[in-house]
């Protein structure tokens, strides 16, 4: 008795062009309850080919290994220079998981309320060892009126007219805990303007790639003849994230 022509779907089709090249034939094939040659066949025909596949180096495995369990997956991509799908696949083939988000303790609740008002959000999520978007988050959960606007310290000025123009609005904004339009306000009425930064080359690139979890942005600053700040902008345009003490 002759097996019954089954039709490849449009959903079919596409779940292959996203996961073949990553995965390979036989994840496909499970995942489609279809025979592996037929989809072999398929991505065959499709021009799918897992062939060009860059083997992974000790190197990335190690960084893969260390910063997948806490890190987003695009941003250890985009550093590896390679697309998510590989990411996950080969995460999944060393059995690395995502760390669970941290519940929130009744202590730390507590001191959120005490000082969600009058102190920047970045420096309670540094305090409470979590992120700023988490804080954002939790005051939003429980409730709590959130606070419209930023009294504005000699301290934080100081700050701003050191760091402005070297480390993007973004992450000055998030650590003042006000949003990017109000923190570009406050720059204009206190006369700062932006430095144009002198473009990176592509030795420079390589360079901060290849050192920026070896070696601190001090380090790589003084190498490169750039000020902490630039490096610091630099890495986080790609997302690379990492703590430092006594910089």
């Amino acid at each position: 008795m002759k097996r019954k022509l089954r039709y490849w779907t449009e959903k079919e089709i596409l779940f292959l062009k996203q996961n073949y090249v990553a995965y390979g034939g036989k994840y496909v094939a499970e995942k489609l309850n279809r025979p592996v040659a037929s989809v072999w066949a398929k991505a065959k025909h499709l021009g799918l080919s897992r062939k060009n596949i860059i083997n992974w180096t000790e190197k990335e495995v190690a960084f893969l290994k260390k910063w997948y369990p806490k890190q987003n997956t695009k941003m250890i991509a985009s550093y590896l220079g390679r697309n998510a799908a590989q990411v996950k696949a080969k995460a999944t083939l060393m059995g690395l998981k995502k760390k669970r988000i941290k519940r929130w303790e009744e202590w730390e609740i507590d001191y959120l309320k005490d000082h969600y008002r009058n102190t920047p959000y970045q420096e309670i999520a540094d305090y409470l060892h979590t992120n700023y978007k988490s804080i954002q988050s939790k005051i939003t959960s429980l409730g709590l009126e959130t606070r419209k606007t930023h009294k504005w310290t000699n301290k934080d000025v100081a700050y701003l007219k050191q760091h402005y123009g070297k480390i993007p609005n973004k992450i000055l904004a998030e650590k003042f805990g006000v949003n990017k339009k109000s923190l570009e306000e406050i720059a204009r009425r206190k006369g700062l303007s932006k430095i144009t930064v002198k473009p990176y080359s592509e030795e420079e690139k390589a360079y901060i790639k290849e050192n920026y979890y070896k070696l601190k942005h001090k380090e790589i600053a003084q190498r490169l003849n750039r000020t902490v700040g630039a490096i610091e902008a630099f890495a986080a345009r790609r997302g690379w994230i990492k703590k430092e003490i006594n910089e």
